[in-house]
């Protein structure tokens, strides 16, 4: 049964709807978009398709999961760029069209591009054994190899080229401590 609700100019459905085949659904106006379809669940959880041609650059299209205000979409803009949005940040992934992909940067230049403001941008550490976690530490100054599990500074390169082990601070090209 399809029934008419004045309020908010709706048609509601008092029964699950099932569908086969293609659905179509224009002029949502939701968000200012020119078509959208919008997947309610029971409580507060959405699925929001959404064709904007009134967005910067172009059109976008996106899809949009929300549960409690909090949304996690994957969206695309004219311009074939690919962004992955959190509830907290915008464009956390993003994939220009040259294939360069950003991670806290939107016009990576690089093949992954890495931004962020912790000084540790990039950490690994080997799964299915008992492996230390390693990874890239950064200032102004120098770029450390830096053991996170026991908090050591392994290796330290700095920007004039030095590089030492065992210190951070090393001066000459190579200089060992320990």
């Amino acid at each position: 049964t399809l029934l008419y609700a004045s309020t908010g100019d709706k048609f509601v459905f008092n029964k699950a709807l099932d569908v086969t085949g293609i659905v179509t659904a224009v002029g949502g106006n939701t968000n200012n978009t020119d078509d959208a379809a919008v997947f309610k669940g029971t409580g507060t959880e959405h699925i929001k398709l959404l064709l904007d041609t009134s967005s910067t650059g172009g059109h976008r299209a996106s899809v949009a999961l929300e549960s409690n205000s909090n949304e996690v979409s994957i969206s695309t803009t004219g311009s074939d760029e690919m962004r992955f949005n959190t509830a907290n940040t915008s464009d956390a992934i993003f994939i220009k069209s040259d294939g360069n992909v950003g991670i806290g940067n939107t016009d990576p230049s690089y093949p992954l591009e890495v931004a962020g403001t912790s000084s540790t941008s990039i950490v690994y550490q080997r799964t299915g054994v008992s492996a230390k976690k390693w990874g890239f530490h950064t200032d102004n100054d120098n770029t450390y190899w830096l053991n996170i599990t026991d908090n050591v500074l392994a290796l330290t390169i700095k920007n004039n080229g030095n590089v030492g082990i065992g210190t951070t601070a090393p001066g000459q090209k190579l200089h060992v401590s320990g």
